[in-house]
């Protein structure tokens, strides 16, 4: 049997497979003769009632926007994850030339509930040949750090801030925090642009695509952010925009370490109880996220020398995915502790 490997992200989906060699490379999508590793987590209905994943929308979008002139998020966790599990099913057995595919799923939530008639395990079912789960916070504490000492890690993504604590290979503490998202630093008010009104809804994604290439160009410290002309932003507020921004991040990142050390003390620790800290997702991009969160742990007296405080360099979903292939196949996983 051939594998997959799926980190199923809140704001994109990351497979892996192996190559030829039987070394982990990412899962490749066709669309017209062109290929993409890249599917995020969303869907939308097109006027003819088409589901739409992964590279789908934003191209069609943007090439022929007469195409979509009404889009609609696609809500039905169901359906978009047998869309989701359909797109890269197909792409699998074209890979390896094998209709006998089996995955593993990565992510925090690992549930074995064949009753849940959504969750990704049973939808999975339906679709590959086997199903295997593991929990995406172990593997990326196994790969950095290894399988001794507590390690705690930090995933700041779009739409959510996270906190896995592992100790000794296993995660027995998980919080999440659905309004400190990434998403939640306005950069549209940062460069003093506004949305203008009465746009369709795919000129509204195709803005916030937009939009986010400057965050990331911003998170980046590029000094000529990119697309600014294309939001009619004037580029002599360049500095000033950095200097908002860095403001902004510097309040943003000092509310979610906090609230990391709130959640530490709820289940009796501290980071003096940490051995290691990895940062992950789209804000530890940040090209002053080692220095600031250094800076928090100092107001709050924290000795930083006696952590280890790391920045996944790699992305982890990829990480994480790459490395699911060479590990052994599952072992029970559980949430003793879930807030």
């Amino acid at each position: 049997m051939k594998w997959v490997a799926i980190d199923l992200g809140r704001n994109e989906i990351k497979a892996a497979v192996r190559d030829i060699a039987g070394n982990p490379m990412k899962l490749l999508y066709n669309n017209n003769g062109r290929m993409y590793s890249y599917l995020p987590s969303e869907g939308y209905f097109s006027k003819d009632s088409r589901v739409y994943v992964g590279v789908y929308l934003p191209i069609v979008g943007a090439l022929s926007p007469e195409n979509i002139k009404e889009i609609k998020a696609l809500q039905n966790r169901h359906a978009l994850l047998n869309a989701l599990f359909v797109e890269i099913k197909e792409a699998a057995v074209l890979h390896y030339s094998d209709n006998s595919i089996g995955v593993i799923l990565l992510y925090e939530d690992v549930k074995y509930d064949e009753m849940d008639a959504d969750s990704p395990y049973t939808i999975a079912k339906s679709h590959f040949s086997e199903v295997q789960q593991k929990c995406s916070s172990e593997v990326l504490s196994s790969v950095l750090f290894g399988n001794e000492g507590t390690s705690l890690v930090i995933d700041i993504s779009m739409s959510a801030l996270k906190m896995s604590l592992v100790e000794n290979g296993k995660k027995t503490a998980y919080f999440q925090s659905n309004e400190l998202g990434f998403s939640t630093v306005d950069v549209s008010e940062i460069i003093d642009y506004k949305i203008a009104e009465n746009l369709s809804e795919v000129e509204l994604y195709l803005h916030g695509q937009l939009l986010e290439n400057v965050r990331m160009s911003l998170c980046q410290g590029k000094e000529d952010v990119i697309l600014l002309d294309a939001l009619n932003v004037n580029p002599d507020n360049s500095s000033t925009i950095k200097k908002r921004f860095e403001d902004s991040m510097t309040r943003y990142l000092f509310r979610c370490f906090d609230v990391c050390s709130q959640n530490l003390k709820k289940i009796s620790k501290s980071w003096n109880d940490v051995n290691n800290i990895v940062c992950c997702g789209s804000a530890s991009n940040y090209y002053r996220m080692y220095d600031t969160f250094c800076e928090f742990l100092r107001e709050s007296g924290i000795d930083i020398n006696a952590l280890n405080i790391t920045k996944c360099d790699k992305d982890a979903q990829w990480t994480a995915a790459f490395n699911t292939l060479n590990l052994p196949l599952l072992q029970e996983s559980e949430v003793i502790v879930e807030f």
